[in-house]
């Protein structure tokens, strides 16, 4: 265990004498780590018999846990004594530093005073591209800030900006003239829109006036269709009473036709039976073969 703190300490690069006072410091530890870790390999308990065993883990922790402690606390000791060393070596070395760099800077001017004096110049003229680049940048920001304000402002009268704005142009304009060519947009959208509001009302009216116009026509149409179903009707009941009146006068002429006819046919039974009755009154009659002379048989 040994060797192998020693071929830590050796590979951390530490001086010789510091390394030494690590080995002095740390070496026994090493020494109780190794016997303690054969030692608990003996120490296997297995019930709640082994009451020995048990005591013997719990020195044995408490031992290794005072040695860790132990460790801990030689770890700060050494490393606050390092920190001490460390903070009073940067402390010469900054107030050594402080005298001497002043005089290196000095003289490092002082030997490079041509290259200083271009630097100078070549700083002088960036700085002076720069700040021109700025101002540019400025102005340009400036001025895309006003054509953005500019054209929001305008936005509402976009239908009105032929003729009187360039609203590519925005920034370009003197405050009175873009405020005079806002009033000029502002005047026209009013007037426009007055003209709308008069052509919109005499759409109105002209609508109102076909619209009356339309029902007047329409209620000529139901009054025209009203007395033509009147006039309709009338020359219908006329047509049906006509109609009546030749059928009842028709009807009239048929039954009178039928009383003629019965009486003409009753009038030709009587005369057919009339002749008959002649006719056999004749055929009763006997004719005298020299004079022709007829006469019944019953005449007297």
């Amino acid at each position: 265990m040994e060797n192998q703190l020693e071929v830590i300490v050796k590979e951390s690069g530490l001086e010789k004498s510091k390394a030494q006072v690590v080995l002095d410091k740390f070496s026994n530890y090493f020494q109780i780590a190794a016997e303690w870790e054969e030692r608990a390999k003996t120490l296997i308990v297995i019930n709640e018999d082994q009451k020995v065993e048990m005591a013997l883990a719990r020195t044995g922790r408490l031992f290794l846990k005072e040695k860790r402690i132990a460790i801990e606390n030689t770890r700060k000791e050494l490393k606050e004594s390092i920190l001490r060393e460390g903070k009073a070596i940067d402390g010469i070395a900054n107030v050594l530093k402080a005298l001497i760099v002043p005089i290196e800077t000095y003289l490092d001017n002082q030997e490079h005073f041509v290259e200083n004096k271009e630097k100078e110049k070549e700083a002088a003229i960036r700085k002076e591209i720069e700040e021109r680049l700025e101002k540019e940048r400025i102005g340009k920001e400036a001025k895309e800030r006003i054509q953005n304000e500019r054209l929001t402002i305008i936005s509402p009268y976009r239908d009105y900006w032929v003729g009187v704005i360039d609203h590519e142009k925005l920034s370009e304009l003197p405050e009175d003239e873009f405020a005079s060519k806002l009033n000029q947009l502002k005047y026209n959208k009013d007037q426009d829109q007055k003209e709308q509001e008069r052509i919109r009302k005499e759409n109105e009216k002209l609508k109102k006036q076909a619209e009356k116009k339309e029902q007047e026509t329409k209620d000529k149409q139901t009054e025209s269709d009203r007395i033509l179903r009147e006039q309709k009707a009338e020359a219908n009941k006329k047509q049906k009473e006509i109609e009546n009146k030749n059928r009842i006068e028709l009807e009239k002429k048929e039954k009178k036709i039928k009383r003629v006819t019965v009486v003409h046919k009753t009038k030709l039974a009587a005369e057919k039976k009339e002749r008959e009755r002649i006719q056999a009154e004749l055929d009763k009659l006997i004719e005298c073969p020299k004079c022709h002379h007829k006469f019944a048989l019953d005449q007297k």
